[in-house]
């Protein structure tokens, strides 16, 4: 008959029967010194006892003590951790378990650097803590086993978790142009008055006058949902002229002005070189921009501040504005006021050629303000003034609401004329539609009859008919596309900048085509 008896020691078990009985002995690890002893139990064989003595057990690696340092220093604000970047396991041990190092293995400097941060003690050294950094100092890691403090360099570690990292300046709503003025429109208020929201700008009526006043104005542009071309403004409602409601402005979804005020002609070019010293990509070029039919004066300001902020020009911003009516049945009276504009016009273009720091002077005249332009640098008679001067550079002519044949005529003029005239005319211009049957059905020189559009000698005339164009008919529409189209806003700034010509050399969408009357270029839709 057999007996089994289990007995557990530890891990270990004995299986005992009627003819052998062991005796098993247990090993026990003594945690301070790491001595190993063996206990043996006797057993009786026959009447006999027998003493069996157990092999002894592996001795275990004694268990290292954890020294837990006091935790580092609080870095100050603004300062950052330098040196190598911590080990996955300092990570996980960082806070309250900081330097842990084993107690039986002298740390190399390589290990101390990575595990303990500096930390680890000396074999048989007394262990102590690290003092605290003096206050406005940095931490920084090095090879020795010891911290040191120094300037932190401009750069950010997200494993310090004392620091954060600087968050990038988000960008202004809007942006502020300034752009100066020249009126020969009657003045209602010269200067602008109050401030915030009892601030009143300078105004000015749509009477004609034999002065000119210049001025300084600060228009917001908004970056924020607007499309090229548009001039958003608040929203209003009127009835026979009485305002019935009006939207209160705000700068970053509209067009406001900020500042506008009247200037001595002293102060005027003192303001005109202080913004030309900030200009970059446009550094010595200046355009002025001269308005068409139908225009306020607070119109004008806020197409010239939309040029520029569409083409990037940072370069001197100027507008002149003739005493438009500002509504549809003045379209008479708006012919005359640009015709009797001349000597103002005059004026205000010499005083920015010869007395500001512009080193080329562009102009873009849209509509029937090209009446004024091309009355005034090429005269039927006589040699103009303002051809003399050496610093105008290109010319554009924008829709232009003057008759073809009167234009001609004034090619002698104009190939005298040393610099580019370039012309955007459009077939689909409703404006120039209405237009030329009040003229008594002549045709205007911004449009286009049977494809061909006006051609003159000097001129590098653009068909832009095939471009995208709206499908609504109104008495405006397609008659700013100069403005509102990018391709279009990209060529005139290429052609200020660079003064490339012909126009196929500057931008790839012109394609020459050369005509009964001469060759003109057209846009190719892409």
């Amino acid at each position: 008959m057999t007996h089994v008896y289990l007995s557990a020691c530890g891990r270990n078990l004995l299986v005992l029967s009627a003819f052998t009985i062991a005796a098993a002995g247990c090993a026990s690890v003594d945690g301070t010194t790491g001595k190993t002893s063996a206990r043996a139990t006797n057993s009786t064989v026959g009447g006999a006892k027998v003493a069996q003595q157990r092999t002894p057990l592996p001795k275990k690696k004694p268990r290292a003590r954890r020294h837990v340092a006091a935790a580092p220093a609080k870095a100050p604000p603004n300062s950052v951790v330098t040196g190598a970047l911590p080990s996955p396991k300092e990570t996980r041990l960082r806070g309250a378990r900081v330097g842990v190092t084993r107690a039986e293995r002298a740390p190399s400097p390589s290990r101390s650097i990575g595990r303990t941060r500096g930390y680890a003690p000396t074999r048989g050294a007394a262990r102590t803590h690290a003092a605290a950094p003096p206050p406005g100092a940095v931490l920084t890691r090095s090879a020795a086993p010891t911290r040191s403090f120094a300037p932190a360099p401009p750069r950010f570690r997200s494993a310090v978790p004392a620091v954060t990292r600087a968050q990038p300046r988000a960008p202004e709503p809007f942006e502020t142009l300034s752009v100066h003025w020249g009126t020969n429109r009657n003045v209602i208020r010269a200067q602008h008055t109050g401030s915030g929201s009892t601030y009143r700008p300078a105004r000015f009526g749509k009477r004609r006058t034999a002065q000119l006043t210049t001025g300084v104005a600060r228009i917001t542009v908004p970056r924020i949902d607007r499309s090229v071309g548009d001039i958003p403004r608040p929203r209003k409602i009127t009835l026979l002229s009485v305002a019935l409601y009006s939207a209160s402005e705000d700068p970053t979804r509209h067009f406001t002005i900020g500042e506008l005020t009247s200037l001595s002609r002293e102060a005027f070019i003192a303001s005109v070189k202080g913004e030309m010293g900030r200009s970059e990509n446009y550094r010595g070029h200046c355009f002025v921009y001269v308005h068409g039919y139908r225009n306020t004066f607070e119109d004008a300001i806020f197409r010239t501040a939309q040029l520029a902020a569409d083409m990037k020009f940072d370069g001197g911003i100027f507008a002149f504005s003739w005493p438009s009516q500002g509504t549809v049945a003045g379209y008479l009276t708006d012919r005359d006021a640009a015709d009797s504009s001349q000597l103002a016009f005059q004026e205000f273009v010499e005083t920015v050629s010869k007395r500001s720091a512009c080193r080329k002077v562009h102009l873009i005249a849209h509509s029937m303000g090209t009446r004024l332009v091309v009355d005034a640098f090429f005269p039927a008679l006589g040699r103009s003034p303002l051809q003399s001067l050496s610093n105008i550079d290109q010319i554009v002519l924008a829709s232009p609401d003057i008759d073809a044949a009167v234009l001609k005529t004034r090619a002698r003029a104009i190939g005298d004329f040393s610099r580019t005239v370039t012309l955007y005319a459009n077939g689909k211009d409703d404006a120039l539609k209405w237009s030329k049957r009040a003229a008594g059905g002549y045709e205007r020189a911004g449009d286009v009859i049977n494809g061909v559009p006006t051609v003159v000698t000097g001129i590098d005339t653009i068909d832009l008919t095939p471009m995208k164009q709206a499908t609504w008919v109104f008495l405006g529409g397609n008659h700013n596309g100069y403005a509102t189209k990018s391709h279009i806003l990209r060529d005139i700034a290429l052609l200020m900048k660079s003064g490339v010509r012909p126009p196929q050399q500057r931008f790839a969408i012109f394609e020459p085509v050369r005509g009964t009357t001469g060759t003109f270029w057209r846009y190719v839709q892409n």
